[in-house]
């Protein structure tokens, strides 16, 4: 989801708790003495959707787990039934083991011990705000109204809407509709440049839902340094943290007089265009184990590539 589609979900979802608490207490007290409120509005709302939308890091970890046993703190003696004591011991679990793992961790995740894996992919799974901050929503809402009241089926609908609004795939879609519904498609861009890892190498995102672009694809980009715009193919794309990433090869540059990009955008390959660029003779990309006497690559399909055929390594 991208931020400006984040924002929107964020302050209807603030809104919406706001309007379902007032219907609720007939005034808007709930907004400093409810705990539930605390819980969906300021903690799985805000950090779900602004500080952590994409995943939770061990320091996140650590401040969610830090922001629960705060919280916890401020419910009154007689509410702590073994719910509460169950939270408690889970958030003083996170703060521990994410501070450990903080000071501690000196490799990528992937070549740590078995131990420090299992312990950081729980905290993560468990430390996540939409996790631990909609169980608190929904046992705060339990505990001031019961679970078979209105009251409570009300802000059991607000969570089960949310959530579904926020899972990945269907946040995505939503706010790529929402992307082709403002924008012309032909000339919406689909990604944006977020750093040069060579001369003619660049890296690319996308945080909408797949635009369709694949490896090979033709692709037109402007960047500050050029006034001529970029011609690029698509030579890797994969899928991190909900992002899809996109790896783009700079093949060809043509005049900036057909149409106006933006900066460091994507776009996809205008029709009219091709016949006028170069990318036609980049058939695939050198993979590994090559060398001077064996080359080793795959192609792309629109080449009818057989053995005999003559290509050349840059």
């Amino acid at each position: 989801m991208n931020k400006k589609a984040r924002i929107i979900l964020m302050t209807l979802s603030i809104i919406t708790l706001v309007l379902i608490g007032w219907n609720i207490e007939g005034n808007f007290s709930f907004i400093t003495n409810q705990f539930w409120f605390a819980a969906g509005a300021v903690f799985l709302v805000i950090l779900s959707l602004v500080d952590q939308p994409h995943f939770s890091k061990d320091s996140n970890v650590f401040v969610n787990g830090t922001t629960a046993f705060v919280s916890l703190l401020l419910i009154t003696t007689e509410n702590r039934d073994f719910v509460f004591w169950t939270f408690f011991a889970i958030s003083l679990y996170l703060i521990i083991s994410s501070y450990y793992l903080m000071w501690n961790r000196k490799e990528p995740l992937r070549d740590e011990k078995d131990i420090i894996k299992l312990v950081s992919r729980l905290n993560r799974l468990i430390g996540k705000p939409d996790v631990i901050f909609s169980a608190f929503l929904l046992w705060g809402g339990i505990k001031q109204y019961g679970a078979s009241s209105g009251e409570f089926n009300a802000i059991l609908w607000f969570w089960i809407i949310y959530t579904i609004l926020n899972y990945p795939m269907i946040s995505n879609f939503v706010s790529s509709f929402f992307d082709n519904f403002n924008k012309d498609n032909n000339k919406k861009p689909l990604a944006k440049i977020v750093a040069i890892q060579s001369e003619n190498v660049y890296l690319a995102e996308s945080q909408t839902f797949d635009q369709g672009l694949n490896i090979f694809e033709d692709i037109l980009f402007k960047t500050a340094s050029s006034k001529k715009i970029k011609v690029g193919k698509i030579i890797d794309k994969y899928t991190l943290n909900d992002i899809i990433c996109y790896k783009i090869l700079e093949i060809d540059e043509i005049s900036n007089d057909i149409i106006e990009y933006k900066e460091n955008q994507i776009y996809k390959m205008e029709e009219d265009l091709l016949s006028d660029i170069s990318s036609k003779k980049f058939v695939g990309i050198v993979t590994e184990n090559s060398d001077i006497n064996k080359l080793n690559f795959f192609y792309s399909p629109q080449y009818n590539l057989k053995s005999g055929d003559l290509v050349k390594s840059l």
